[in-house]
């Protein structure tokens, strides 16, 4: 059951003169919301009519959509309770139901209790409440971070709860604050514990030196502390201040695919976590690993060079087929040429199986050359390629056929996620006996390598299980 607060008081938003009588509800399993019993906010798409006989009506005029759009975008409200605390609002969308008559109701990504803030202010200290066995590991050392301008984490025990605080360089917005620092620690503890960030409470400073404010957050739905999804990969005790600290610098580099990968839906059909995991794969390895030139011997110079050739050789052929070099077709020229040189897809998969591989090298064995099943179940998928005319057909029915296709697609996905699991990890420096530990008694990881190695050992891309 959802563990709901409310405050009662006076709302409005600041630079309206009007406030209004109302109701903020915070819930763990949903964004907050406040209803007003009148209006705060100016929506130029609410029509309010006054009739002689007392009554009033309200309705929206929705013929024009973009006005209607318009008048529900995010604002800021400010409140104070019937207690007198200050409450600041950010990110407010919603406005009349004209069902409630004259008054609004309003879903906000965060709430902060204990005073006013305008959206873009800037806080330089954060701290998240957590359990004891994720926290007490922490803060045994502080460790510090190079992202988003740098800062130090610590842990430490206060009130009879635990702790785990950013210090920040450079002041962040509560929405940075979120994409930055606690979705590191939701998708560290996701992939790493399975379970999401176990948050009790979220408290910010604008100064090292200034009050707590508690603070509520929309990521609330993801870090419900009583919410466990299965046997743990790693022990609480491996998730040091340093490997959080590394964890939260593999997240800026690699932007929103840590997160995609940690709220993978394996319930998903195979083929949209195929395209999802690709996607991952070649985004991960670009921003984590860097460009790898094809050539590598070739200097930028040279390589322009190269493709000026090209470029003359292959307008020279066209000619002779009498096709002119129209501005569509300099284009589609122009556009072959920009991957001339580039790393291909297999060279960057091949360099995530080899990061895998350290780790376990008994991961990839049931497929003959694992990048080129990736790619070529890949292609099949995103691009709906006849493969009929570049690759021998298998000699078998065709509904067999189609069994051992999907074979070596629920093979691909599997692989693909715990490719993608313990690159993150290695990457974040996990040392590697911690890792080969968790994975050597992980029922998961057991029962994924022995579906692979089933399904592949009699597929024409796989090997037979006395040779895995």
């Amino acid at each position: 059951m959802a563990d709901i607060t409310a405050f009662g008081g006076t709302f409005w938003e600041p630079g309206v003169d009007r406030q209004s009588a109302g109701k903020l509800t915070l819930s763990s399993d949903g964004k907050p919301e406040l209803r007003v019993d009148n209006m705060i906010t100016n929506e130029t798409t609410v029509v309010i009519q006054q009739h002689a006989n007392g009554e009033t009506h309200v309705y929206r005029n929705e013929k024009n959509a973009q006005a209607v759009v318009r008048d529900q975008l995010a604002r800021t409200l400010h409140g104070m309770t019937v207690d007198h605390i200050p409450m600041t609002l950010l990110e407010s969308h919603g406005g009349n139901t004209t069902w409630a008559g004259l008054g609004q109701e309003f879903t906000c990504r965060f709430v902060i209790i204990g005073g006013h803030f305008r959206q873009h202010q800037g806080y330089q200290r954060v701290r998240f409440s957590t359990i004891r066995a994720i926290a007490e590991p922490m803060s045994r050392e502080d460790a510090t971070f190079e992202a988003y301008g740098g800062g130090t984490i610590s842990a430490y025990e206060e009130s009879d709860k635990w702790w785990i605080e950013f210090s920040l360089n450079a002041s962040a917005t509560v929405r940075m604050i979120g994409s930055h620092l606690l979705l590191p620690c939701n998708t560290l503890t996701s992939i790493a514990l399975r379970r999401p960030f176990p948050l009790m409470e979220s408290q910010l400073r604008t100064a090292a030196d200034s009050a707590w404010l508690t603070y509520f957050s929309h990521r609330s739905t993801r870090t419900n502390p009583t919410l466990a999804t299965g046997q743990k990969l790693l022990p609480h005790g491996s998730i040091t201040a340093g490997r959080l600290a590394d964890w939260t610098d593999l997240s800026a580099k690699a932007e929103a695919l840590v997160d995609a990968l940690a709220g993978h839906d394996d319930a998903a059909p195979i083929e949209a976590q195929i395209i999802t995991l690709t996607s991952i794969c070649e985004g991960v390895d670009r921003r984590v690993y860097g460009e790898q030139p094809f050539f590598e011997s070739l200097s930028a110079s040279a390589l322009n060079n190269v493709k000026k050739a090209a470029r003359k050789a292959v307008r020279e052929k066209l000619a002779t087929y009498s096709i002119l070099e129209t501005e569509p077709v300099q284009k589609h020229i122009a556009d072959v040429m920009v991957m001339l040189g580039k790393m291909p897809f297999t060279n960057r998969l091949a360099r995530l199986a080899a990061v895998a591989s350290a780790v376990d090298p008994a991961m990839l064995r049931s497929f003959k050359n694992w990048p080129a099943s990736v790619h070529s179940v890949r292609n099949k998928i995103v691009h709906q390629y006849d493969i009929s005319a570049y690759q021998k057909p298998l000699d078998v029915d065709e509904t067999e056929r189609d069994e051992k296709e999907f074979d070596l697609r629920i093979s691909v996905a599997f692989s693909l996620i715990w490719v993608l699991k313990l690159t993150f990890l290695s990457a974040a420096n996990f040392p590697l006996e911690i890792i080969r530990e968790g994975l050597s008694d992980h029922e998961p990881y057991e029962y994924a390598l022995a579906n692979i190695a089933v399904l592949m050992e009699n597929h024409p891309e796989g090997l037979p299980l006395q040779q895995q």
